[in-house]
């Protein structure tokens, strides 16, 4: 499942790397993926050209590459038994444009 995380103030942000930090602190098991980041960050501005979004939001996103990290985070390391809450599959669902792609090969939906 995806969470969007804010700062109370607008200027208070963290660097990725920073809060990855913190996550492997409080976290027993803690995936950072920069190329994962890179490319769920892509398909969104693909996502918003095909939309006609405002140009201020593509060039917001395009100023995310290379920034943005895919995290997966957990209470134990072995957690393989655990399910996607969209698709009932396990582990490393990342439940964006990649969630279809990873599982068009068996017809899978993800509103299933």
């Amino acid at each position: 499942m995806a969470h969007r995380l804010s700062p109370i103030t607008e200027d208070g942000y963290l660097e990725p790397q920073e809060i990855v930090r913190r996550l492997r602190a409080e976290f027993e098991f803690v995936e950072a993926d920069a190329d994962a980041g890179t490319e769920v960050v892509a398909d969104m501005i693909k996502q918003f050209q095909r939309t006609k979004a405002p140009q201020e939001m593509i060039d917001a996103h395009r100023a995310m590459l290379g920034k943005a990290i895919r995290v997966v985070v957990s209470d134990r390391e072995d957690f393989e038994d655990d399910r996607c809450v969209r698709c009932n599959r396990t582990r490393r669902c990342t439940g964006s444009g990649r969630h279809r792609r990873r599982h068009s090969s068996d017809r899978h939906r993800p509103d299933q």
